[in-house]
């Protein structure tokens, strides 16, 4: 069935199949449109991604079950152009960025995003000539979270921005505290980071 778009939902009974059976299933599906689809004389190149969900609880209601299916596609979307992910695969990870997501607010709120200073060499005079304010969460329970893990889903999502503006006015506090004590460093450009979403 077609459900908006270019968006479609196959149903199949398939307690007794499996998951390699289906990986095959969609495979194929993918293969049978590689090399565009031929209409009149040209041809149009088109892509195939798969979300799948696997053994659903008859009780789930369909609105969750699509939503698990749009998750699974919007990460085969990010792996390529062409392919399928098991939503059941990714599950521990949405989950926990669900988690991560529930508390950001108030983790930016206790001042747990901090930025690193990362020196920038001359390796000529073998001196610092700058530094770059690298974000770093230091989450009150989990201790330190690697950007990897944080900056994609904030950068969906647009909490980025707060991320980023914290970083920019914790950098300049930082500037001119080293101007107030006349630190030798206190005129080292710090360069600061913003996200592509600005």
């Amino acid at each position: 069935a077609r459900i908006l778009g270019g968006q479609f939902v196959v149903m199949i009974h398939s307690r007794a199949d499996s998951e390699e059976k289906i990986a095959n299933y969609c495979r194929q599906i993918v293969n049978d449109f590689k090399g565009g689809v031929k209409c009149d004389d040209m041809t149009i190149e088109t892509s195939v991604n798969i979300g799948i969900v696997r053994e659903q609880d008859a009780s789930e209601s369909i609105d969750d079950i699509l939503h698990k299916c749009k998750l699974a596609l919007r990460q085969s979307k990010k792996n390529s152009h062409n392919g399928y992910v098991f939503y059941n695969h990714i599950e521990g990870q949405m989950r926990e960025i669900k988690e991560l997501e529930a508390m950001m607010a108030d983790e930016l709120a206790k001042g747990r995003f901090i930025p690193y200073l990362q020196p920038k060499m001359n390796a000529l005079t073998n001196t610092i000539y700058g530094t770059e304010a690298l974000v770093r969460w230091n989450h009150s329970k989990q201790g330190l979270i690697s950007p990897g893990k944080f900056i994609p889903f904030m950068e969906e999502n647009g909490f980025i921005r707060e991320i980023d503006f914290s970083i920019l006015e914790q950098v300049c506090q930082l500037k001119k505290k080293w101007r107030e004590e006349n630190k030798p460093y206190k005129d080292l450009i710090v360069s600061v980071n913003m996200s592509r979403v600005h």
